[in-house]
């Protein structure tokens, strides 16, 4: 299984620019969990291109948060470089997907509390929902009750 090795700070850098200083060329998979229309079209930027032949083929952006609002795609960073774009509605069915994230937690292979960015209380919900249709929660919020 591979590892994320880097982190970038998307607020102090071109994220795009980043992955390509660490990755020359692009990478194989870029994932945007969030939806927001920067990040779903930086994932396509963020890939491996490919090229004319066939067996080139591009790197895959993959969509996983549920978009905001509309995006415009240059279907030619599609085309001309072989990538894929797909969507993907994650665990889809709970009886078999949820099991195997507990087994990953337990098994320290999927860091649970780190997906959790914000915390707010019942108190504060609508402040909450504000700050995700804002876009200020960079990953997920916990309403605690």
């Amino acid at each position: 299984m591979r590892r994320a090795t880097h982190g970038i700070n998307a607020p102090n850098t071109d994220p795009v620019q980043a992955i390509w200083a660490i990755s020359p060329g692009g990478v194989d998979y870029a994932l945007d969990a969030v939806g927001a229309p920067t990040t779903a079209l930086q994932i396509l930027e963020a890939v491996r291109q490919g090229g004319p032949r066939a067996d080139n083929q591009g790197g895959m952006a993959v969509l996983l948060g549920i978009p905001v609002s509309d995006v415009s795609v240059d279907l030619n960073a599609i085309l001309l470089y072989q990538r894929h774009y797909c969507g993907s509605l994650g665990a889809t069915e709970p009886e078999t997907d949820f099991p195997l994230f507990l087994e990953w937690v337990r098994e320290d292979k999927f860091p649970l509390e780190k997906l959790v960015t914000n915390r707010c209380s019942l108190e504060q919900i609508e402040e909450a929902r504000v700050a995700l249709e804002e876009g200020q929660v960079l990953g997920r919020a916990i309403i605690e009750l």
